[in-house]
């Protein structure tokens, strides 16, 4: 679990020995100012995946993407995102795609070149841009002719 807002904490507990209220482990330094950071795990069940989010974060400087190994529950690395907080992960197991969503209006996909990701966004990043005709362009124009409208016609025009 990650604590809550201005908690620079992460707890990862045993639901079997919940009653206890001891977590198993608690890590540190996993600055979070937002309350809507979450806690995944990758699919092969390896890694902990999480986000840090302050701008006070002494390893990295920015929001940051933390991995976790889940055998030693030791931080395997950082990986800078946005200066600006973010607070969802998720990573898609059957086309292995990470998508990471923040406060800066952006999303943001991660994907291994070719062995395992597959479809997903690699099927707009592939697409090829779709020229557009003319016909279909100019049906939004609307084409106003001024002597045609009936201000500007002479009295003996009109009749």
């Amino acid at each position: 679990t990650r604590g809550g807002m201005n908690d620079n904490t992460m707890k990862i507990w045993d639901v079997r020995n919940i009653s206890k209220g001891e977590p198993i482990q608690c890590l540190e330094n996993m600055w979070n100012i937002t309350s809507l950071c979450n806690v995944i795990q990758s699919p092969d069940k390896r890694l902990y995946i999480t986000l840090c989010s302050n701008a006070k974060d002494e390893k990295i400087g920015k929001s940051s993407l933390c991995f976790i190994d889940k055998t030693s529950l030791n931080e395997i690395t950082r990986v800078p995102i946005s200066e600006k907080p973010i607070n969802f992960v998720l990573w898609h197991p059957k086309i292995n795609q990470l998508f990471v969503g923040g406060n800066d209006s952006n999303a943001r996909v991660y994907y291994e070149d070719k062995p395992k990701s597959k479809n997903g966004v690699l099927l707009c990043a592939k697409r090829k841009y779709k020229k557009k005709h003319i016909d279909e362009q100019m049906k939004y124009f609307k084409i106003i002719n001024p002597n045609a409208l009936r201000v500007y016609k002479k009295h003996n025009q009109i009749l």
